[in-house]
């Protein structure tokens, strides 16, 4: 498992070290190109630009939904009484030593982030949903507004989430941007814990 940066866990190689080591034109451009980030946990997909011009272009479609969307998969414990939903809440981080971001339904404009989900699977007190993320989201906008729902996610021990055999439940999966569309399948252990 590889971290974004390298400030971001001492101990862990970067996903930004490893660009740089096997792209090094990579190391002109900040962050090795990186264009995104996820938690730590969270596995999948990574969009990095080649050169600054494709930064430019990726960074003004991050914050538009209709220009580029972001799918996630997330493994839930409990089931939605509804096969799709969503929501709108606002996202700020609660101190500087709390790892967790508070959610509330109120708050200033920019601390807005909003998801919209639907069921893909069911397996007994667990749900499998596809979860678009809509502009450029907030730190946790969707183990926060999962947990927030009431529906945690699984293996998220910070949100109230049950342990679960196939890790942590959240999975950068799949982006469209334009004529492009990159997709990531989720790891093989989570198919293994799905089936047993």
């Amino acid at each position: 498992m590889h971290t974004l940066h390298s400030s971001t866990n001492a101990s862990a190689a970067s996903l930004e070290g490893w660009i740089k080591s096997e792209i090094p034109d990579q190391k002109k451009l900040e962050e090795a190109g990186l264009l995104h980030r996820l938690d730590f946990e969270t596995s999948g997909l990574i969009l990095a630009a080649r050169n600054s011009v494709a930064i430019k272009a990726a960074e003004e479609a991050l914050g538009d939904s209709q220009t580029m969307q972001k799918f996630y998969l997330a493994v839930i414990d409990g089931v939605p009484s509804l096969s799709s939903g969503g929501f709108s809440l606002h996202f700020e981080s609660r101190y500087r030593r709390s790892k967790k971001a508070s959610v509330s339904t109120t708050g200033a404009p920019k601390t807005r982030g909003e998801c919209r989900w639907k069921i893909l699977e069911r397996w007994g007190k667990r749900t499998l949903l596809q979860v678009e993320l809509i502009g450029p989201g907030k730190r946790h906008q969707i183990r926060a507004g999962l947990a927030h729902s009431r529906w945690p996610i699984s293996g998220d021990s910070l949100y109230g989430g049950k342990d679960w055999s196939g890790g942590f439940g959240l999975h950068s999966w799949r982006i469209h941007w334009g004529n492009l569309t990159a997709t990531c399948p989720p790891p093989e252990r989570w198919n293994v814990a799905i089936q047993t």
